[in-house]
């Protein structure tokens, strides 16, 4: 295990579209690693605590993105 200090960079709120479904999401950018960025795309509202929608970044093996299935 390692620590590596990043920076967060907010982006703002955007529109994503998984699914058939519209979403409101915050884009956040993590950097500053050995790594390139990683993008990560939040939740937030209602009545529960924000949480990932969509994470596309790149670890040892490579790039990677992993997006929550809609309900």
């Amino acid at each position: 295990m390692e620590i590596h200090q990043v920076s967060i960079s907010d982006l703002g709120v955007e529109d994503l579209i998984v699914g058939k479904k519209k979403l409101q999401v915050r884009h956040l950018v993590i950097s500053g690693g050995k790594y390139k960025p990683s993008h990560l795309w939040l939740k937030e509202g209602g009545n529960s605590f924000p949480y990932t929608i969509r994470h596309v970044g790149e670890d040892e093996d490579g790039m990677f993105e992993i997006v929550l299935k809609p309900d």
